[in-house]
């Protein structure tokens, strides 16, 4: 069932790719810390396959990282495919909105930001740096989640050993195969 809805996803997104003509589109990157962030990577990369596929355009897919230096590929040293170099009024928007998002989430995330501004510098996050998705990251990431569980996955172990919650979600029974069936399911169209 959940696959449906995934696939649905992917082919509402892929159709509103070629409809628009749009030819970049950007996503959060795998990186193990949210199930949520590496399905989405899935989701647009499917996507982005599904459209080029159904459209003269070729569109790319470049994914940011949202955890360490925001210079740094998640996985490997490649450099920035893109690098945005942003005005001093979007630099002000940008940190005003991740406050503002910070602020609606909770202490924790707002710790993570400061933790992130202190290690970094807050100039490091000036920029924006795109970095071009590809299937030979995702299986990068397969096999480091298939040698070590993603951080989401300890966690939630941990939230169930205490009692917290009743199931942990995990990559081998939950994110790996709605991210594999996303590549493999016929498409509506």
């Amino acid at each position: 069932m959940r696959s449906r809805v995934f696939a649905a996803l992917r082919d509402r997104l892929a159709n509103c790719i070629v409809t628009n003509n749009i030819t970049t589109v950007v996503s959060d990157a795998v990186e193990g810390y949210s199930p949520i962030h590496d399905i989405c990577e899935a989701l647009a990369r499917a996507a982005v396959m599904q459209a080029s596929r159904d459209s003269a355009i070729a569109t790319r897919h470049y994914v940011i990282p949202l955890l360490g230096n925001p210079s740094h590929a998640p996985l490997g040293d490649d450099p920035a495919a893109i690098e945005i170099e942003l005005t001093a009024a979007l630099i002000a928007e940008k940190r005003n909105t991740i406050a503002e998002y910070a602020k609606q989430a909770g202490a924790q995330l707002m710790g993570e930001i400061q933790s992130a501004y202190d290690r970094y510098g807050i100039t490091t996050f000036d920029r924006e740096y795109l970095f071009a998705a590809s299937d030979g990251g995702w299986l990068a990431w397969q096999q480091r989640f298939n040698a070590q569980p993603p951080h989401y996955e300890s966690l939630g172990k941990a939230h169930v050993g205490s009692g917290r919650d009743q199931q942990a979600i995990t990559y081998s029974a939950h994110v790996a195969p709605i991210s594999q069936r996303l590549m493999s399911a016929p498409c509506a169209s």
